[in-house]
C-alpha cells in the first residue's frame, strides 16, 4: 500500500513539474512575443519570474517540512502512550 502511494505522489510530482515547466516557457514566450521584450528587459522579466518561482517553492517546502514534522511528532506521541 505504501508503495503505491509513493508511486502516485511520484507521477503527481512529475505531473505537477511538467506543468510548471510549460506554464515558465509559455509566460517567457509571450513575454518575447506579444511584448517585444528584448535585451536587458527580457533578462530582467526572465529573473523576476524565476526568483519569484523560487521564493513560491521555498515556501512551499517549508510547509511540507512543517507538516511531515507534525505528523512524525504525532506518531512519536503515540508510540509513546503505547509503550
Amino acid at each position: 500500500m505504501a508503495e503505491s502511494e509513493k508511486k502516485k505522489n511520484s507521477l503527481f510530482e512529475n505531473f505537477l513539474s511538467c506543468l510548471i515547466g510549460a506554464l515558465i516557457g509559455s509566460v517567457v514566450f509571450l513575454a518575447k512575443v506579444k511584448f517585444h521584450l528584448n535585451g536587458w528587459k527580457f533578462m530582467l522579466f526572465l529573473f523576476v519570474v524565476l526568483l519569484t518561482l523560487a521564493v513560491i517553492f521555498v515556501i512551499i517546502i517549508e510547509l511540507d517540512v512543517k507538516h511531515q514534522l507534525e505528523k512524525l511528532k504525532a506518531k512519536n506521541k503515540t508510540n509513546d502512550w503505547k509503550n
